[in-house]
């Protein structure tokens, strides 16, 4: 009866994506297979002439020793990172396991980690970030469930991260007059995964409503799969009050001005086009669809007023100089 297949150990080493290598008691590489030298750049001669501590960055030495200290005293290493100095300077982190044998041969396997280090690092700094902005900021899951809030979330809609914490925004800060419409848009996007800006009427812990305008983005891993999303959120309810104030305005206004019969206009220099309110249309007892151009608006006036329409409006273009007349 034949046996399973004799494995090539040495084929296997070699072809292996890890970076393998053996090493002497006083830190001198002994073998490296390629992926060693692939991925710093130094054939394996030069990596067997260079004792393996020079080239760890100088702030991780002191823990290279300590770690080493321990996997002589007969622990193995299962997970250390440090960073190692490629062939062009550059320094790029790597993450260990080791073991040690009697004599104290070094048998040793590490795996590339600067990418996944450099994501760290620029998740880190988007957390900084996102934890002094005066905006509130949201991160959740596929499912849109939170993982985290920052303090100006909490500030803005009184929900501290641990009542926050698992459930979906839309459950608990949309109230009676968020918009529909609004609400299905951002509904449509996350089912598409897709980023979306908008506005909307969220509510507080204590029920009072507030504007918000929140941008949305999906987050991804290193393959590009989506995770989650990241929802910016920006306090509008200042911009929002003054847009209704205007517009009650607005509308006072244009109600004074139907129960005085008093309209107003003014031209458009760059097109030279009168913009009329409402009531100069009523004056007029035409539609507010007729096309309108300069002259068409002197037209309206008697004939004999016409010329020194004209050459107030014309002076007034050129000088920015008033006046008050009456014409028929």
């Amino acid at each position: 009866m034949s046996g399973p297949p004799l494995v090539d150990y040495e084929r296997f080493c070699n072809a292996s994506l890890a970076l393998l290598c053996t090493a002497s008691p006083d830190g001198y590489f002994l073998w490296v297979n390629p992926a060693f030298e692939q991925t710093l750049g130094y054939s394996a001669a030069e990596l067997r002439a260079i004792p393996s501590l020079k080239l760890v960055h100088p702030e991780d030495r002191a823990a290279t020793v300590q770690t080493a200290a321990l996997r002589a005293s007969g622990l193995p290493v299962t997970s250390f990172d440090n960073r190692y100095r490629c062939a062009d300077g550059s320094y790029k982190w790597l993450s260990w396991s080791a073991t040690q044998d009697a004599q104290g041969i070094v048998y040793a396997s590490a795996r590339d980690i600067t990418a996944e280090k450099e994501m760290q690092a620029d998740l880190s700094r988007l957390a900084r970030i996102a934890a002094s902005t005066t905006n509130g900021v949201i991160v959740t899951d596929l499912a849109a469930r939170i993982e985290w809030v920052n303090e100006s979330f909490t500030r803005i809609s009184g929900y501290s991260f641990a009542e926050s914490m698992g459930r979906k925004p839309g459950d608990f800060l949309q109230g009676p007059e968020t918009n529909p419409a609004a609400v299905a848009h951002m509904r449509a996007c996350l089912a598409s995964h897709r980023g979306f800006n908008v506005e909307v009427l969220n509510y507080t812990k204590t029920g009072r409503s507030y504007w918000i305008s929140i941008e949305v983005q999906p987050l991804s891993d290193s393959q590009g799969c989506i995770t989650g999303y990241m929802a910016i959120q920006l306090d509008i309810s200042a911009r929002k009050l003054a847009e209704q104030r205007i517009q009650e305005n607005a509308r006072l206004l244009t109600r004074m001005s139907e129960l005085s019969k008093v309209g107003g206009w003014q031209v458009d220099l760059q097109r030279m086009v009168p913009l009329w309110t409402e009531q100069v249309y009523r004056i007029h007892e035409i539609e507010d669809d007729f096309e309108l151009d300069l002259q068409a608006a002197i037209n309206f006036y008697h004939p004999s007023a016409r010329p020194e329409v004209e050459a107030l409006v014309a002076r007034a273009i050129e000088t920015g100089e008033g006046w008050d007349r009456e014409w028929p």
